[in-house]
């Protein structure tokens, strides 16, 4: 249902989903300063200033298409993301 749903908002618009069967768990943000150490959230504005590599993790949960099986598909998919002009 949309409460599993990641929803993305542009231009002030209504949120729209964006990628379904998302858990509770499955969207991650990890933030990290230039040296590679990892910033934990909440992060501050001298923090968050400092930010140089976010790495965003996504999973998803889907019931098996079989319905002998009770376990439910999953994928996770991780992706670094190298901020193009970092604070100074």
């Amino acid at each position: 249902g949309s409460e599993r749903a990641l929803k993305r908002a542009t231009g002030g618009g209504a949120p729209q989903p964006l990628i379904n069967d998302v858990p509770a768990d499955g969207f991650l943000l990890r933030y990290f300063d230039r040296d590679g150490s990892e910033l934990e959230p909440p992060l501050d504005s001298q923090e968050r200033a400092a930010v140089r590599t976010m790495m965003v993790t996504v999973q998803v949960s889907a019931p098996h298409p079989d319905p002998r099986v009770d376990t439910p598909l999953t994928s996770e998919l991780s992706s670094t993301v190298f901020l193009p002009n970092p604070a100074r």
